[in-house]
């Protein structure tokens, strides 16, 4: 990702070499994660650290490999870079690569202009690549306005997503918390682990490098900034956009066909997940008679007598009960008792 405005900050070594930690100047968070880089670790604390300073990340020549250094915990190698305004950053081997095939070195000097990038780490970019070109027409242009049923192709990564709108987002994790009213019953509850409005995309990925999924994801605005439309597709049931409630079995028996055998948007098998259009129609929804909670909540009884539920209803944080059905270990029956739903 290229920045107008980098914040950077120093550790200055033995040989007085002026090492920097370079990220966004708009991020908070990531300024103070440089400032701590600066001020050394336990063993190795700074007594004095250097200030930190926002750099224009303007095109300039004169960038010179000086120095290639091995992590302490791996036996990657990384290339120091020395700027031309005094300091130096340690890009990947993968992007000195392509710096060596894409532009003129002499004794260690590269004679194309750059500008800074910082995925992961910090790169080096060729003003001359298409990273370079799509970063100043997307500046030029502004981020695009995303419109329901839509395909957007991230301007880095190539990764191609079809947008599906605002939705609230409801996280239950089925095994979570057991009450106990005696120490022979055990009860099993489902809890709203999550509840948060997003912009939904999906995009498809290789699962396995064999077969095909899709992902259903959100983006940080950094990267829907750097968005494109497209007229790129790929096989999407768009009945899909006028549900007004998703689930992963509602997409999974619309959506797992073809090469498609994949489908991903639980962030763990424990998980039932529900997206709604209107975050209103949550409180009108028929939890109680949902399949997707009833087969995941179950009670296993052994009781003496039957356990006294206020005690759990009356809780403040308890919204809603279900009726699920449960196995009866002794009797060998199933049973339709009720399990208990956490609403924040």
């Amino acid at each position: 990702m290229i920045y107008e405005k980098l914040y950077i900050n120093y550790k200055i070594e033995q040989d007085n070499t002026k090492l920097g930690f370079i990220c966004d100047a708009a991020n908070k968070k990531q300024r103070e994660t440089v400032d701590t880089w600066s001020k050394g670790n336990y063993w190795d604390k700074i007594e004095n650290p250097c200030v930190g300073e926002e750099i224009d990340n303007i095109p300039l020549t004169g960038f010179k490999i000086v120095d290639v250094v091995s992590r302490y915990s791996t036996s990657n190698k990384w290339y120091r870079i020395l700027d031309p305004r005094g300091f130096e950053l340690e890009i990947s081997a993968d992007n000195l690569l392509n710096i060596c095939i894409n532009s003129k070195i002499n004794n260690g000097l590269i004679e194309d202009e750059c500008v800074w990038g910082k995925n992961n780490s910090a790169e080096l970019i060729l003003t001359s690549s298409e990273q370079y070109k799509t970063y100043c027409e997307l500046k030029e242009s502004g981020p695009v306005d995303l419109i329901a049923g839509e395909y957007y192709k991230d301007s880095k990564t190539n990764v191609l997503y079809k947008y599906l709108g605002e939705y609230t987002k409801l996280i239950f994790n089925k095994n979570t918390y057991a009450f106990r009213d005696n120490e022979d019953d055990l009860l099993i509850v489902s809890k709203l682990e999550s509840r948060q409005k997003l912009k939904l995309f999906v995009k498809v990925v290789e699962f396995y490098k064999t077969e095909k999924r899709y992902d259903f994801v959100s983006v940080s605005k950094s990267v829907s900034d750097r968005f494109a439309k497209t007229n790129e597709s790929f096989a999407f049931d768009d009945s899909l956009l006028s549900e007004p409630v998703l689930t992963t079995e509602i997409l999974r028996k619309k959506l797992i066909k073809d090469e498609f055998k994949y489908l991903y948007l639980a962030s763990s098998y424990s998980d039932v997940v529900f997206l709604f259009k209107n975050a209103n129609d949550i409180k009108t929804y028929d939890f109680h008679n949902d399949e997707n909670l009833k087969e995941v909540n179950y009670y296993i009884h052994y009781t003496k007598s039957e356990i006294d539920f206020s005690k759990i209803t009356d809780k403040k944080y308890v919204d809603s009960i279900i009726d699920v059905y449960s196995y009866d270990a002794k009797s060998n029956e199933n049973k339709n008792i009720r399990s208990v739903v956490f609403m924040k």
